[in-house]
């Protein structure tokens, strides 16, 4: 597979959902008080989005390779949406209606971090190996 269409299947899709994250996290709105059955749900779905965005750099970083993607790869894919999530927040904290919050950014990266060590583990066994 030539470079560019490597780049456009593997390394544009999490470059894509950052992008999308950036544009959610730009829209301004006015909050109201919410139950807690909703903050708990928002940030399932912090961890749910930043899990997927794990997932996709987890997968950029895997092509081309014939070898299984190292624990080092897998937290790098963590560290890329953690920090982003983080980053995130701080972007939030200058959008007119919108506060930064650390439990979002905890809650994107604990997301990250379950998914890589699902993928991670999902990997091990695949190849047989039980040593983690």
């Amino acid at each position: 597979m030539r470079y560019i269409e490597r780049y456009v299947l593997y390394y544009l899709p999490p470059l894509l959902c950052m992008g999308l994250i950036f544009y959610l996290s730009s829209r301004t709105w006015v909050p109201i008080p919410l139950p807690a059955w909703v903050i708990v749900r928002d940030k399932v779905a912090h961890a749910i989005m930043y899990g997927g965005l794990c997932y996709l750099w987890v997968r950029a970083l895997h092509t081309g390779h014939d070898q299984p993607l190292r624990a080092a790869g897998f937290a790098f894919a963590v560290l890329i949406a953690a920090l982003y999530g983080w980053s995130d927040e701080y972007h939030q904290s200058f959008v007119p209606g919108r506060s930064s919050s650390v439990g979002d950014a905890v809650a994107d990266s604990v997301g990250a971090l379950i998914l890589a060590c699902i993928l991670y583990i999902h990997q091990r066994t695949r190849e047989g190996l039980t040593d983690f």
